[in-house]
């Protein structure tokens, strides 16, 4: 079994997040990332493969997108793609807060905004997979955090998830994360000692 990446703590995360948005020159584009990273738990090929009208629709960021099969080649055993969930309030006030900047931007300079890749180069081209790896580890390592990957935000994502509500059924977190294999979702789960005791405190068989 592959290691898995390390991830911040929460309040490694906190500060990270408060100061990538004030980076020049794509500080408000880097920050919008990490937030789809750690709180959706998007993979860096999925990211980097989002559209706009992907997670916003009629003036609306919406509550959860469906990525198509060559948005999520290679990561997934559906065919067909896989369902994202945006519902977490940061990710939502992260892509308000992007999607309103890039909308007035483009706006001002009477350029359509639909059908264009959610995330562009400084080129503004859309950005390859390879190249968000880069882009993440970039922002990790200019904040002094090298130990961490464009997988960081997926597993703390996970890691989370399982802390936070220790009951949720393994096939919910698989669907969460979009993983090949159920076995990929039960690393995150950890046995709650304290549960198991009293289960069998109150067991009447």
């Amino acid at each position: 079994m592959s290691k898995q990446a390390d991830i911040p703590t929460q309040e490694e995360l906190a500060k990270l997040l408060n100061s990538v948005k004030y980076d020049k020159p794509h500080g408000l584009r880097d920050w919008t990332i990490l937030h789809l990273s750690y709180y959706s738990g998007l993979r860096a090929k999925e990211i980097a493969s989002l559209m706009l009208q992907d997670v916003y629709i009629d003036g609306e960021v919406q509550q959860e997108t469906y990525l198509q099969s060559h948005q999520t080649k290679n990561t997934t055993d559906k065919k067909e793609g896989r369902k994202v969930y945006l519902q977490h309030p940061k990710l939502q006030r992260a892509l308000s807060e992007y999607i309103s900047a890039i909308s007035n931007e483009y706006s001002a300079k009477s350029i359509s905004v639909d059908k264009r890749p959610l995330f562009l180069s400084a080129r503004g081209l859309s950005i390859s997979a390879d190249s968000m790896v880069h882009i993440i580890k970039r922002i990790y390592r200019r904040h002094g955090l090298p130990t961490l990957s464009s997988h960081s935000g997926r597993v703390f994502f996970a890691t989370y998830l399982c802390e936070e509500f220790p009951d949720m059924d393994v096939k919910e977190l698989q669907d969460y994360g979009g993983w090949k294999s159920i076995d990929m979702a039960y690393r995150y789960r950890k046995v709650n000692t304290k549960k198991q005791q009293d289960r069998l405190k109150k067991a009447t068989f």
